[in-house]
């Protein structure tokens, strides 16, 4: 997200501070077909108020956090910072237990934040979790409005990032894995030759993509009675034959 604090002899126009139709636009992306399909809540925090010229004052929740203007010609450095800032804004609203300015939740992979005043802002999309996957969503700042001049862009503020100045979420996908338990009854045996009975499982899994894999478990019976295997870490959604 471009959250850069340009000077404000570089911008067009002086921010127009008082407005409170600013709106930003999330969209889950492509990545990931079933999170099109899920409920993505998307939690936004108004960190910081903007000046005419571009310059951030943290409000009362975020005290002590650094808002400050970095180098617009460091793009990777001032990227790299401000995800930083984002991860401690981010531990502030859980030990503070800020409530969150706006929260809105995605349907068919896109929702729109309206009503928004001019500032700077912490997004934390929340975690999903699906039948096979948990994902989860790294937080980040955006700034009401924005400029595009240090992507080579217009040097105009944007209140209303839609289209293509929308925000697309960023998702990292987390494999659920489940357990397998076998129970084994041996209702006889000779104990009297002082074998033992030794039983072996093949547990044959094609995982929800297509591949396989095998494992193989053992239980060995030194008189009648139960014994259980259990096979941990199976990927969620898998078939398994055992």
């Amino acid at each position: 997200f471009s959250v850069f604090a340009l000077p404000g002899v570089w911008a067009a126009n002086a921010i127009q501070v008082g407005r409170t139709d600013c709106s930003v636009e999330f969209s889950v992306g492509s990545d990931y077909t079933e999170l099109q399909k899920s409920d993505v809540t998307v939690d936004l925090y108004k960190v910081a108020s903007v000046d005419k010229s571009s310059e951030y004052t943290v409000v009362k929740d975020f005290k002590g956090l650094d808002v400050s203007g970095l180098s617009i010609e460091d793009k990777a450095g001032s990227a790299a910072e401000w995800e930083k800032r984002a991860e401690t804004a981010a531990q502030m609203v859980t030990d503070g237990s800020i409530a969150p300015t706006k929260k809105v939740v995605t349907k068919n992979g896109m929702v729109t934040a309206n009503n928004l005043e001019t500032g700077l802002y912490l997004i934390c999309p929340e975690q999903v979790v699906t039948d096979n996957y948990t994902y989860t969503f790294a937080p980040s700042m955006v700034s009401l409005p924005n400029n595009y001049y240090g992507n080579g862009g217009s040097d105009t503020w944007v209140y209303n990032l839609t289209g293509e100045n929308g925000i697309t979420l960023k998702p990292e996908q987390h494999e659920r894995f489940g357990d397998l338990l076998i129970n084994k009854t041996l209702t006889a045996l000779n104990a009297t030759s002082g074998d033992k009975a030794t039983f072996v499982f093949q547990i044959d899994i094609t995982k929800a993509d297509g591949t396989t894999e095998s494992k193989v478990e053992a239980l060995t019976f030194d008189a009648a009675g139960k014994q259980s295997a259990k096979i941990t870490g199976l990927p969620a959604g898998a078939q398994v034959k055992v």
